[in-house]
């Protein structure tokens, strides 16, 4: 099974890898490196907490002033639960991202690590896209 037309238009850098083999490969290690560390699993935990502590409060509410409907607790959970859950994965993303940018680098594609900018030929040793200084390894000699 090879890579979904997501996974190119999440992590676009993958495009510069010529195999679709060699693709799945780096975004696997890239992946990995993010997901199955511990932090991962505690900001999940969090999130799920900080939706069950949304209900709470909001169930609270309601039974205390009696006004709201007892159905926005869960509404309020659900709302609570997939911001928190969004924010998780724009950090996953743009760490698989910049992970992804090291295996280029390593591979020996120039890559602005910051940006993912193309820095084949840069010989100013500054990033034209973002302002980043280009790795030592990178540099035109």
């Amino acid at each position: 099974m090879g890579l979904r037309p997501w996974h190119t238009s999440w992590f676009p850098e993958l495009l510069r890898i010529e195999s679709d083999s060699d693709r799945k490969d780096v975004l696997k290690k890239a992946s990995k490196r993010v997901t199955y560390g511990a932090g991962y699993y505690l900001a999940f935990v969090a999130v799920v907490l900080c939706g069950v502590l949304v209900a709470r409060v909001v169930q609270s509410a309601c039974s205390r002033w009696g006004a709201l409907p007892g159905y926005l607790a869960g509404t309020a959970s659900a709302l609570a639960c997939g911001a928190a859950g969004g924010l998780l994965f724009l950090s996953a993303r743009e760490k698989i991202s910049r992970n992804i940018r090291l295996e280029l680098v390593a591979r020996g594609m120039p890559v602005c690590i910051e940006c993912g900018y193309d820095l084949t030929g840069n010989e100013s040793g500054v990033c034209p896209e973002c302002g980043e200084p280009v790795a030592d390894e990178l540099q035109v000699r």
